[in-house]
C-alpha cells in the first residue's frame, strides 16, 4: 500500500495558518483588556490626588493653591497656601507619602529668592501623576527650563497628566507675587471661577455649587508625540505656575462663561490634527471619555461628546446652577 507522503506537511502548514489567523483575532482583545487596565489605573490615580487634595484642604483649611506663576516652582521652605510659589502638585507631595521629597533643597530661608538645590525633584516622575495610557514613569522634554528659585539646569524633567480646575476664565497671570510680597497681601485675580488657580485658596464651603457638582482635578488634552516633545499646554515641570499663553501646564478651564466660547474636552490628538487652542481644555489619551475627580472626592468618567456649557457649569464653583455632573457619567 502506497503512503501519501504530503499529507503530514500540508496539515502542518495548515495548523499553523490556522493558529496565525487565531493569534490575530486575539490581539484586538488582548490590547482592549490592556486599556482597561490603565484606565482603571489612571482613574485609581484621580481618586488618589482628590483624596490628597481633600486631607490638604482638612488640615490647611483650603485646597492646595496654584502658585505664583510658570517661573517658580516649589520651595519647601514657604509652607503651604498663598506664600507657596510651587503649584498644587508641590503642596499635595506630603499627602501622597512624599514627604521627603517635598523637603528637598530645603534651607530654612523663606525670605529670598535663592536658587533652591532642588534639581532633584524637578527630575523626579511620580506614578501617581501619570496616565499609563499616555507616559511611562520617566522624564520627558521640557519648554520652560528657567525657573527663579530653583538650580534646575536640564532640559528633561517631571510633568503630570493631570490638571487643576481653573473654571470659566481664560487662563492668565493676574499679578506678579514675588518673595517680597509679604504673604497676608498676596492677592488671586477675581476672574478664576474653578478651584484651584493662581495664589488660590479655596475651602469647600466657598464650593456653593457642591462638591459633587464642580470639578477638582482632571486628565488634561495633551498633543500626541514622543517623550521628546514638549507641546503647547504640557512645556512646563509639573510643579509650575500658570501661564497666560501655550506654557501653561497643570491647570485646564472650561471656557469663558461670558462670552459662552467653550474649551471642549479633547481625545489626544496630532498637532496637525487638532484645534491649536484644544491645550487649554481637559481631555485623555482615552477613547470616548475623559475622568474626573470632583470635590467630594467621587470620580466620574465623561463623555467628550458633553454639552459645551454644562462643562462650563461643572467647572465653575459658584454658577449657583446646582449643574450634576451624575447624567453625564459614563
Amino acid at each position: 500500500m502506497k503512503r501519501s507522503a504530503g499529507f503530514t506537511l500540508v496539515n502542518l502548514l495548515f495548523t499553523i495558518f490556522i493558529l496565525f489567523v487565531g493569534f490575530l483575532l486575539l490581539i484586538p482583545a488582548m490590547l482592549s483588556t490592556q486599556e482597561a487596565a490603565r484606565k482603571m489605573q489612571c482613574v485609581a490615580n484621580l481618586k488618589q490626588l482628590g483624596l490628597a487634595a481633600l486631607n490638604h484642604e482638612y488640615e490647611m483649611k483650603t485646597l492646595p493653591s496654584g502658585g505664583w506663576n510658570v517661573n517658580y516652582v516649589g520651595d519647601p521652605d514657604r509652607g503651604f497656601g498663598k506664600g507657596q510659589p510651587g503649584t498644587w502638585t508641590f503642596s499635595l507631595l506630603p499627602f501622597i507619602e512624599q514627604s521627603e521629597l517635598f523637603q528637598t533643597g530645603s534651607t530654612g530661608n523663606a525670605e529670598s529668592c535663592e536658587l533652591k538645590e532642588n534639581s532633584k525633584v524637578l527630575e523626579t516622575p511620580i506614578c501617581l501623576f501619570l496616565c499609563p495610557s499616555r507616559r511611562n514613569v520617566a522624564t520627558s522634554a521640557l519648554g520652560v527650563t528657567d525657573y527663579l528659585n530653583s538650580n534646575f539646569t536640564g532640559s528633561w524633567g517631571a510633568k503630570s497628566d493631570y490638571a487643576a480646575n481653573y473654571g470659566t476664565t481664560v487662563m492668565k497671570i493676574g499679578n506678579w507675587i514675588s518673595y517680597e510680597t509679604p504673604v497676608e497681601e498676596i492677592q488671586s485675580p477675581e476672574e478664576p471661577t474653578g478651584v484651584i488657580f493662581d495664589a488660590s485658596a479655596i475651602a469647600l464651603d466657598e464650593i456653593r455649587d457642591g462638591t459633587n457638582n464642580t470639578y477638582l482635578i482632571g486628565e488634561k488634552f495633551v498633543f500626541r508625540g514622543p517623550a521628546a516633545h514638549a507641546g503647547p499646554g504640557d512645556k512646563a515641570s509639573m510643579y509650575a505656575g500658570i501661564a497666560g499663553d501655550d506654557s501653561n501646564s497643570n491647570f485646564r478651564s472650561a471656557g469663558v462663561m461670558e462670552t459662552k466660547e467653550w474649551f471642549l474636552p479633547t481625545r489626544d490628538a496630532l498637532e496637525t490634527e487638532a484645534d491649536l487652542r484644544a491645550w487649554r481644555g481637559f481631555g485623555g489619551p482615552h477613547s470616548g471619555i475623559f475622568q474626573m475627580v470632583m470635590c467630594s472626592g467621587a470620580e466620574f468618567l465623561i463623555s467628550y461628546q458633553i454639552d459645551g456649557q454644562v462643562h462650563a457649569y461643572l467647572a465653575n464653583r459658584h454658577d449657583e446652577t446646582g449643574t450634576s455632573a451624575q447624567e453625564y457619567l459614563q
